[in-house]
């Protein structure tokens, strides 16, 4: 309560948004945008901006390489909630839940290979 008083819900939602842990050691959902899709949040089509809206929830349990299928089903949940709450459209859910959780994300195998092999020949 003494927060509302000081902020804005608006204030508070955006802090949140800027400091909530998204897994590997990554803090806000502008820096997860470019942590998994190396783009910035407005450059995200629906289906990722789910998927990271998703993921404060559970970080590590939504990790779309470690568990896609768990990933899936909460990427789809912020769908539902969305098109319920007339923020989307049923073909918008649609085409974003058809959408596979890894499209867009950043290959962490091939970024990781290189650094071992960048850190070897050092």
């Amino acid at each position: 309560m003494q927060l509302e008083q000081k902020y804005s819900k608006a204030q508070i939602l955006e802090y949140y948004i800027n400091r909530v842990y998204m897994n590997h050691g990554q803090y806000g959902m502008a820096t997860a945008a470019k942590y998994y899709y190396n783009r910035s949040l407005s450059q995200l089509s629906l289906a990722q901006i789910a998927f990271l809206a998703g993921l404060p929830q559970s970080p590590a349990g939504y990790d779309p390489v470690k568990n896609p299928t768990g990933a899936t089903t909460r990427r789809n949940e912020v769908l539902n909630a969305m098109l319920r709450d007339k923020k989307i459209t049923q073909a918008q859910a649609d085409a974003a839940k058809a959408t596979s959780i890894s499209t867009g994300l950043v290959d962490r195998s091939q970024t990781q290979q290189t650094t071992s092999v960048t850190e070897k020949s050092d």
